[in-house]
This record gives structure tokens, sequence and C-alpha cells, in this order.
């Protein structure tokens, strides 16, 4: 006999920015829930079920939840709203803070609340206002890109009588925007947190690690991106002890890249190495998410799998993940484990080489020189990453740069599912209209996408002032570019080759340090018509025709024909054959 044992699951939505309770629906396996104030208790066997929740405003979140005797009974579902609450203005030298306060219990606001950061130059406060809201300054030391002395910290403090104080140590002083969230639980007392950076922790030990290539140095890149479409949520074992977690938060992929990748890397380093550190971070997780730990959660949230903590972030470090929407790295077409560790010089391969030489082969890295190993060796340097991107190499070199030798490439969350173009028939200096459907298996919209195009008979005919910058929004969308054809074109039949560029490098142009996201073929799309005359007619004027002719629409559609006389056309271009030469007519 089958004996199904209920147990007691607590699920709670709240608002991954605010960190409010959210008025949400429910769905468990079809049956729906509402919950009222965030909070929602509900008995269920020993099982695995489909879970969905919404609310008005809120990205929708959908997942699968394993209820296990032994194992988390907690689930925290961060509901991300659509519209996120401004932040406030950096200040250049100065450490601005903000966030919410939130009763733990109740999941509201609380006003009042005593914020004191105290620093070595002295102490800096406010008051949270009625929605638990504050926000301060505080003077920071500059620290230069690929520094390694001992940044700034500081203690923050959080007060309010009928509470425990939350005291939270080692926070680091980087120039920038930090929101910083506390929940406060009715008391008394004092909760003490130390900062955890994985940055400057030993990493776990590491599993599946990934055979070396016979030979190391950096390889040629991949030449076309595989799509992989991201999973959409992950679940992140919580107030775990390695990989042994006692609750579950659930949220999108980017909302944990957005909320975990200042957990690993320093938010004040360079653009391009958050940028570079945001796609492994992505991939790490995204992994976790096809191969997790057990069935109650996919990754843990500290230095045994990668440091994540959502009550904190810095703007530079969520615009990198936005940036990277979707952007993973793969592995013989496959997610990819992508390790990083803090120094990987010197870690088996020698001075001025990245790599431990066998489950990751040797990377010539000058830029990490006599520094000593800190970490495992394997996959990106950090510290190498910032150094790099100190020296303007951008994200994309940064990635190929530690991941394409052990062969990781980078992976596009966009596809061109269609293209066709008009007309299908042309000459010298006709224009074609060249329509793609792209679909976009990000979050967030992608806004440095140039679409290039080129005409293949044998060799390419490219026409670059007209490669244009779009931008691509999330699901399924339509759009297009010009392509003018050259003077001196070889007559014949042409197939056509659409491709998608990351620009990189932000320029509004096509060039090698570019990234090609996705490529397409229309084969035998274009007729090119011999080299034709012009001649421009006023609109009204007859043609007149003294032998045979035949004119023709620029798509191949047989306009008129005759043994000679008067045609009159209307306004457009068209093609004339007569006396067995063919002439480019434009009715103006």
């Amino acid at each position: 006999m089958l004996i199904l044992v209920a147990l007691s699951v607590e699920i709670k939505v709240r608002d991954a920015v605010r960190w409010y309770g959210v008025e949400s629906s429910l769905k468990v396996d079809g049956k729906k829930y509402r919950i009222t104030n965030g909070t929602l208790r509900l008995d269920l066997d020993e099982g695995t079920y489909n879970v969905a929740v919404e609310a008005p405003g809120y990205s929708p979140l959908r997942s699968r939840i394993t209820v296990r005797k032994g194992m988390p009974t907690s689930f925290e579902f961060l509901l991300m709203p659509r519209n996120r609450p401004p932040v406030p203005e950096g200040k250049k030298g100065f450490a601005v803070w903000y966030g919410w306060v939130v009763d733990a219990t109740t999941l509201t606001p609380i006003p009042g609340v005593k914020v004191e950061v105290v620093t070595a130059s002295g102490k800096y406060t406010s008051i949270t206002d009625e929605r638990g809201y504050y926000t301060l300054q505080v003077p920071v030391k500059k620290q230069k890109a690929g520094e390694e002395e001992e940044y700034e910290k500081a203690k923050i403090i959080f007060t309010k009588d009928g509470y425990r104080a939350y005291v939270k140590e080692g926070e680091r002083l980087l120039e920038g925007v930090h929101r910083l969230n506390v929940d406060l639980t009715p008391g008394r007392g004092d909760v003490v947190k130390k900062d955890v950076h994985g940055l400057f922790e030993e990493k776990g030990s590491a599993e599946n690690k990934k055979k070396a290539p016979d030979e190391g140095g950096d390889s040629g890149e991949g030449l076309l991106a595989t799509v992989l479409i991201p999973p959409t949520s992950i679940k992140v074992g919580r107030n775990c002890s390695c990989r042994s977690c006692s609750s579950v938060s659930i949220v999108s992929l980017e909302t944990y890249v957005m909320y975990g990748l200042d957990d690993e890397w320093i938010a004040s380093w360079p653009a391009h190495s958050l940028r570079a550190g945001a796609v492994p971070y992505r991939s790490y997780g995204a992994w976790h998410v096809a191969h997790p730990i057990n069935s109650s959660y996919d990754i843990c949230d500290n230095t045994c799998c990668q440091v994540w903590d959502p009550s904190d972030s810095y703007v530079a470090t969520e615009n990198a993940a936005i940036y990277t929407s979707g952007i993973m790295l793969e592995d013989g077409g496959s997610v990819a484990r992508s390790e990083y560790s803090a120094e990987n010089n010197n870690c088996g391969c020698g001075d001025g080489y990245a790599g431990d030489g066998s489950a990751w082969p040797c990377i010539y890295d000058p830029v990490c020189s006599g520094h000593s190993c800190y970490g495992h060796g394997r996959g990106m340097c950090q510290w190498g990453s910032s150094r790099w991107a100190g020296r303007d190499s951008t994200w994309k070199w940064i990635n190929d740069h530690y991941y394409n030798p052990g062969g990781f490439y980078l992976s596009s969350p966009l596809a061109i599912t269609g293209i066709s173009v008009f007309p299908t028939s042309a000459c010298s200096g006709d224009t074609l209209t060249i329509t793609l459907d792209v679909a976009s298996y990000t979050e967030y919209t992608h806004n440095h996408i140039m679409i290039g195009a080129s005409l293949y008979n044998g060799g390419y005919v490219d026409d670059p002032p007209r490669d244009r910058l779009v931008s691509v929004p999330p699901g399924t969308t339509s759009t297009y570019r010009y392509f003018v054809i050259p003077s001196g074109i070889t007559p014949g039949t042409y197939d056509l080759l659409v491709a998608l560029w990351f620009d990189v490098n932000e320029n509004g142009l096509v060039n090698s340090g570019d990234f090609m996201m996705h490529s397409r073929w229309l084969y035998s799309a274009v007729e090119i018509c011999p080299t034709v005359s012009l001649k421009e007619v006023p609109y009204g004027k007859d043609l007149i025709f003294s032998d045979p002719f035949e004119i023709y629409s620029p798509s191949g559609r047989l306009v008129a024909k005759g043994r000679g006389g008067k045609v009159r056309l209307k306004k457009g271009v068209y093609f004339v054959i007569h006396r067995g030469k063919v002439r480019k007519v434009i009715i103006r």
C-alpha cells in the first residue's frame, strides 16, 4: 500500500526589487490559490508539482517544485516588476546606497528604521520613509582597475524599537549605486552577518572536470554561434552549508544573474569585465538547471557553486546582465559548465599562463604575470578580466581568450527564422528590401544588433553603408534592412546571406571584433540583370516603340508587350527589352 505523507509547505511571493510581499495568483498543478499578503501555507503530499505565479505588473514565474520529507519546504518566488522603480543618481567619488527595509513576518515596509553606515572616515545615517525606503551617500577611495589592494570596508546597521538589530559587516565600499534590502525580525538582540564575496573565498571542489585538449593556446572562434535557449527560471538553494540548503528561492535566470554577478565580480570594475563575467555566471547557472544538485533545487548560493545574494546588487552589474541577456557559453552544442576563479596565473602552467594544464589548457595570459594562483585555475580569470578590460579588451574577446582554448564558445539567444527579399530581379543601382523574422529567447531587449547582408555568386558582394543597427525585443519580431546593388556587378543568380551581429564595440559598423550571433541563407534569392542604360521619363509621357518590345516590373512581372506603338506607364521603375537590349526606365 502506498502511503502519501502530507507536508506543510510555505510559499512566499515577493517583489524582487523592493522585497515586499506581492498579492498574486498561484497555480499548483492547475489548482488555483490566492496569495493576499505574500505568504501562503499549503498541505501538499510528497511529490513534484508544476507551479505558476502571476501578479499584475510583474513578469510571471513558472517552475517545478519537489516536496519531500527531509528537504526544504519553504519556497520563495521573487517576481521582477515590469517597470522597475528608479534608482538614485550616482556621484563620482561616492558609494550611493539605497534599499528597502521589510518586516520579515508580514513582508510589509517598515518606516522609521535608522540606517547607519560606519566607515574609517565616519558615520553616515539615514531613516526609512513610509515605503521602508532609504538612501545615503558614503565617500570612497578611488580604486584603479586591476588593483588588488584591499578595498575599504564598512559596517551597516539597521535598528528600530521592537525589532532585532541587523548588522552586516565587511561590506566593501565601491563607487557606484548599490541596492541593499533587509528583513527585520520582531524581537530583541542583534542579527550579525558577514558579507561573503566569491572573489575572496576559496571555490568549492569541482565535479565533472573537463579534460584539456592536447594543445593549448588560443583557438579560433567557432564559425557559427550555436543557438541555445536559456532556461526561464532557476531554483536556488538558500541558507546553504555547501550543497545542503534549507530553503529555495525561485527567480528568472536573468534576475539570478542581475542579483548574483556582484557577489562574484567587483562592481566597480570596468564595464567590459562585468559583461564578460555575466556570460559564464549565467552559463554556470543554466548548466545546473539542466544538471540540478537534487530535485528540490538546481544550485546552491555559496562558493560550493557560485555566490548569490538577492538582497543586494549594483546598477553596474545589473546593467551588465541585461546587456548580455541570454548569452551563454556552449560546449559541444549544449550549455557549458563555465568555471572561473579569482586568479588563474601560475596554477599549474607557469607564470604568465592561466589554466592548470590537466582539467583546463594552458593559456598565455601576460596581464596576470607575477600574481599568485588563487583558485582552481580553470576557465576565466576574474582578476584577469578586469586587467584585460582595463586595456580596452571587450567582453567578447575576454570570453574567447579564456574559454575558446577549452572548446567553449559564445552561444546566441537570437535566431533568424525567416527571410524575404524584394524585388527578386534587380540591376546596378537598384535597392533591395530585405525583411527578416527574428526569434529572441531573452528576457530583455538587445539594443546593439547589426543586420549584415551579402550577395553570393562564387564571391561575396557587400553593402556596408546599409548595415543597420536595430533593437531586438524578446519574442518574435520582424525587421528589415536595405541593400543597394553596386555598379559593375556580374549578371547572374545570387544567393543572399543575412546575419545578426552584436555590435560589441558599439561603433555602428560590422567588424572583426563583433559577435555574429546567427546567419541564414536564402538560395537563388536575386537575379541580377546585365548592365543596362537608364532613361528617365516624365509622368504622363508616352513611350514610343517602332519594333517589338516587352516591359517588366523589378519583380519580373510582365507589364506590357507589343509589336510597336505607344505605351503610357504609372510612376515607378521598369525594365524594357527592345531591339535585343535592356533599358531601365524610371517614370517620375
